[in-house]
C-alpha cells in the first residue's frame, strides 16, 4: 500500500495591513520539478552537532521572493528516517512563529492543510519536510528547521548523512559539523558529494575535496564544506542534489565500554568489543523464488550471492530454502520439496518433476558445510533454479525447521553453530497461507529457539510492514533493498552487518537501588563493528564510584557467562545522555507498538509513546506539528516517509486489452472510446506537447496524450488507468504521465 500524502504548508497574504498564515509537511515518492525563477536561496546554513553519538542538525535558510509581485517561495529538507523532527520556525520582518508539538488526539478537530507543486527528489530511507510560503515581491522570508538522532555504528563506522537540496546554485552555502566524543577519534573521513542513486558505487568512497577539518583536538573535530556557486555548478549546473556522509571511529581498549552521566543524572553505556574472534554460525537463506524475481532484480541477487556464500567461513554452515510454489530446500545431492496443505493433485505431479533425487522430510545433509566445492554447488544450484509462485509460509517455516534441525545436530558441541535466518522478498504471498499477520504469528510460534530472522524488503513491491513486523518479532530487523544500479551491493552491505557474530545472550543488569529507568538492555547477538547503546536514568543517591550493574554475555571460548560489573561512568556537561536515553526509549517503544497485532488494545503504549514524544518535542505518527495563526486559528501538521516510485514501463497500444475493440483503423488519426459512459478522443499519432502539471499516486508529473503515456500496468484492466486519466481540450483522452517515467 502506498504512503498518504501529508503537507505542512505555510503561506502569508497580506490584506489591508493584516497577514495570516497557514501550514503544510509533505513527504512525496517522487517529484522532480524545474525549480521555480522567481526566488532565490539568498543562504543555506547546515551545521551538525555531534556529542557523545547523539547529532542534533540545525538547518536555517533564507529564501527570497526576487518577483515584481507576491509569491510563493519554497523550503525543503530531506532527513534520515532514523531521526525525529523536534523543532521548526519561520521568521519574516522581524517576527518568528514557532510550531509547537501536540498529540493527534487533542487536535483532530483542527483544518488539516495541503499545498501543490512542492520541490522533491527521492532519496533512499528519509523523510521529506517542504513548506512554501507566500512572500512579499523583494521580501525574504528566513526558515529554521532541527531534526536530532542517535548515530548507529555498522561494520566499525558511524556514519552521518546530510543531505543538500537547494536544487539552485547558493552563493552563501555551508555545511558544518561538530564532531565531539569522550574518546579518541581514530578514524575520520568526508566522502565525495554525491547523488542520491546509485550510493554504493565506488567513486562515492573517495574523499571530499572540498571539505576542510580542524583537529581541535584527539576527541574533537570540525568539518566544513562550504562549496564556490562555481564548485556547486560543477557539480550541476542547475543545483546540487545529493549528501554529504561523515564517517568516524573511535579508539577501543579491549572489553572496555564508555559510559557516561551528564548533568541531569542520566546515563549512557556504549557497548563494542572487538577482539573476540567470530563465532562459528549456521546461516538459513530464505529466498522468494516467485516470478516477480525474473529479469534484472534475480540477476542482481545472483550478484549479491556470487559475494554472501564465498564470504562464509569455512567452519560455518549453511542452508538454501527457496520459496516458490512449494518451499525447496538445497543439499549437493537431494532436494528437499513441500508444498501447501491446499495443494491440488496437478500441482503435486509438477512439484515431484526433477533430474534432481527429491525427498519430503529434512534431514542433516540440509545443513551444509560451507567448504569451496559446496558453495560452488550451491551458486550453480541458485543459477539454474526456476522460479514459480510465493509460498512464504512454507519457505520459512522450512528455515525455522532446519535451525532446529541443526540445534538438535550440534547440542553436545561446546561451540555449536549460531543459527541465523536470512529471508529476501521482493514481494507478498501468493500461495498457501496469504495472510501476512497468520504468518507472523505462525512463525513466530514456531520459532521456539528464538532464531533471528534478517529481512530484506527488495524492490517497490517489496511488502517492508510485513518484513518488519515478522523480523522484530523474532529478534531481527529489517533493510530496505532499492531498485538501482547498486542492489547487489546492498544485499552484500546489509548481509555484513551480520556476518560476523561474537557474542550471544548479552544483557545489561542494572541494580534497581542505583537506576530508575533504562532502556533495552538485553540482546541476543552482538556482531563485529556495531555498538550497542543503553541509557537509562540515575537515582538520586548514586555516587562516583558506585557500581550500577552487571553486564553477561555468552563467549564460545569461556564454559560460562562472561560477568563485568558496570561503574557509574564518567561525568559530561550537557544533557546528551538524557537525549539519548529519549532516543532510544521512544525508538524502542514505537517498534513495541509496531509488533501488536491490528487487533489489540494499543491505548496504554500509544499514550506512553505521547507522552514521551510531547516532553522532547518529537514528532512521531502520534504526535503532530501545529501553528498558531495571529488571528487564534490552528493549523495542524503530518508527514510520512518518502518511498520509491514504482517502477513504471510503457507499452505498446494495441497490448492494452480494453482499447482493443476500438483500434481497428490503422490509418486514423485518432479513435472515439468510452469509457464510464463518456465519450473520448484518443489521438494515435499525438505530437509531445504536454498540457499541465498533474499527481497521481503521490507521483507528480505532466498530462500528455494517452498514447504517449500507455504503461504496462494499464494493459488488463481499465481501473489501473483511471486514477492517471487527465482530461485534454477537445474531449482527448490524456494520461498523467509521471516525470521518472522514460
Amino acid at each position: 500500500s502506498l504512503p498518504l500524502l501529508v503537507f505542512l504548508h505555510f503561506a502569508q497574504h497580506s490584506c489591508i495591513g493584516t497577514m495570516w498564515w497557514s501550514v503544510f509537511a509533505v513527504c512525496l515518492l517522487l517529484a522532480v520539478v524545474e525549480s521555480s525563477s522567481n526566488h532565490a536561496v539568498k543562504s543555506l546554513h547546515i551545521t551538525s552537532d555531534i556529542k557523545n553519538r547523539y547529532a542534533t542538525t540545525h538547518v536555517t535558510s533564507r529564501v527570497a521572493n526576487t518577483g515584481d509581485k507576491a509569491n510563493k517561495v519554497p523550503f525543503y529538507v530531506t532527513f534520515p528516517d532514523s531521526a525525529f523532527l523536534t523543532e521548526f520556525a519561520i521568521e519574516e520582518n522581524g517576527r518568528e512563529i514557532k510550531a509547537t508539538l501536540h498529540k493527534n488526539e487533542d487536535i483532530k478537530d483542527l483544518d488539516k492543510e495541503f499545498g501543490e507543486d512542492v520541490l522533491s527528489v527521492f532519496v533512499r530511507d528519509a523523510n521529506q519536510f517542504a513548506v512554501l510560503v507566500n512572500v512579499e515581491a523583494k521580501a525574504e522570508v528566513t526558515f529554521k528547521l532541527t531534526y536530532e538522532e542517535l548515530l548507529s555504528r555498522h561494520l566499525e563506522i558511524y556514519s552521518h548523512n546530510i543531505h543538500v537540496n537547494p536544487q539552485q546554485i547558493v552563493d552563501d552555502l555551508k555545511v558544518t559539523v561538530n564532531i565531539e566524543e569522550p574518546t579518541i577519534i581514530t578514524y575520520l573521513k568526508v566522502l565525495k558529494f554525491h547523488g542520491f542513486s546509485n550510493v554504493f558505487s565506488r567513486d562515492n568512497d573517495k574523499d571530499s575535496e572540498i571539505a576542510t577539518i580542524e583537529n581541535k583536538s584527539p576527541q574533537s573535530k570540525v568539518i566544513v564544506w562550504a562549496p564556490s556557486a562555481d564548485q556547486q555548478r560543477a557539480m550541476n549546473a542547475k543545483g546540487i542534489q545529493g549528501e554529504i556522509v561523515v564517517q568516524y571511529n573511535l579508539d577501543r581498549l579491549e572489553h572496555a565500554e564508555p559510559y557516561l552521566v551528564d548533568d541531569g543524572h542520566y546515563f549512557a553505556d556504549f557497548f563494542a568489543v572487538e577482539a573476540l574472534p567470530s563465532l562459528k554460525k549456521h546461516v538459513i537463506f530464505v529466498i522468494d523464488y516467485s516470478y516477480s524475481m525474473e529479469g534484472e532484480k534475480f540477476e542482481e541477487f545472483k550478484q549479491a550471492m556470487d559475494v554472501i556464500l564465498p564470504y562464509l567461513s569455512a567452519k560455518d554452515y549453511f542452508s538454501i530454502v527457496l520459496a516458490q510454489s512449494f518451499a525447496e530446500a538445497w543439499s549437493p545431492s537431494t532436494l528437499y520439496r513441500k508444498g501447501p496443505d491446499t495443494q491440488d493433485e496437478v500441482d503435486r505431479e509438477e512439484m515431484l518433476k526433477s533430474e534432481h533425487n527429491l525427498t519430503d522430510t529434512l534431514s542433516p545433509q540440509f545443513l551444509v558445510e560451507a567448504s569451496p566445492a559446496n558453495v560452488e554447488l550451491a551458486l550453480k544450484y541458485l543459477k539454474e533454479a526456476e522460479l514459480g509462485g510465493s509460498y512464504l509460509m512454507g519457505g520459512l517455516k522450512t528455515a525455522v525447521d532446519l535451525a532446529n534441525l541443526g540445534a538438535d545436530q550440534w547440542n553436545s558441541e561446546s561451540d555449536s553453530p549460531l543459527p541465523l535466518i536470512v529471508f529476501l522478498s521482493d514481494g507478498q504471498p501468493t500461495i498457501g497461507e496469504v495472510d501476512e499477520a497468520v504468518i507472523v504469528n505462525q512463525v513466530t510460534s514456531l520459532n521456539t529457539k528464538h532464531v533471528p530472522i534478517y529481512s530484506l524488503a527488495f524492490g517497490y513491491y517489496a511488502d517492508y510492514e510485513f518484513l518488519r513486523k515478522l523480523s522484530l518479532n523474532n529478534h531481527g530487523f529489517v533493510w530496505k533493498v532499492y531498485r538501482d544500479e547498486d542492489a547487489s551491493q546492498q544485499i552484500v552491505y546489509y548481509y555484513k552487518h551480520i556476518a560476523s557474530p561474537v557474542l550471544t545472550d548479552l544483557a545489561f543488569t542494572y541494580f534497581p537501588t542505583k537506576v530508575e529507568e533504562v532502556t533495552r538492555h538485553e540482546f541476543p547477538v552482538f556482531f563485529r563493528g556495531m555498538e550497542i547503546a543503553v541509557a537509562g536514568k540515575l537515582k538520586d543517591a548514586v555516587t562516583e564510584n558506585d557500581t550500577i550493574g552487571e553486564l553477561t554475555a555468552n563467549i564460545p571460548s569461556v564454559s560460562e557467562a562472561h560477568n563485568h560489573s558496570i561503574p557509574v561512568g564518567r561525568k559530561v556537561a550537557g544533557n546528551s545522555a538524557e537525549k539519548t536515553f529519549a532516543f532510544l526509549k521512544l525508538r524502542q517503544l514505537l517498534g513495541e507498538l509496531h509488533r501488536l497485532p491490528e487487533d489489540s488494545d494499543k491505548s496504554s503504549l500509544e499514550e506512553k509513546i505521547e507522552n514521551l514524544a510531547l516532553k522532547y518535542s518529537f514528532m512521531t505518527s502520534l504526535t503532530s506539528l501545529v501553528i498558531e495563526k495571529p488571528d487564534g486559528s490552528k493549523t495542524v501538521a503530518e508527514f510520512t516517509p518518502l518511498k520509491q516510485a514504482p517502477p513504471l514501463e510503457k507499452t505498446d497500444l494495441k497490448k492494452i486489452s480494453w482499447l482493443k475493440e476500438y483500434l481497428t483503423d490503422d490509418a486514423a488519426d485518432h479513435v472515439s472510446v468510452t469509457l464510464k459512459e463518456h465519450s473520448y478522443n484518443l489521438a494515435l499519432k499525438p505530437g509531445e506537447e504536454t498540457f499541465g502539471k498533474c499527481n497521481v499516486n503521490y507521483m507528480s508529473g505532466e498530462c500528455r496524450h494517452f498514447q504517449k503515456c500507455a504503461l504496462a500496468i494499464f494493459e488488463d484492466d481499465v481501473a489501473e488507468f483511471l486514477p492517471y486519466k487527465c482530461d485534454i481540450a477537445g474531449d482527448y483522452l490524456g494520461a498523467c504521465c509521471p516525470f521518472h517515467v522514460s
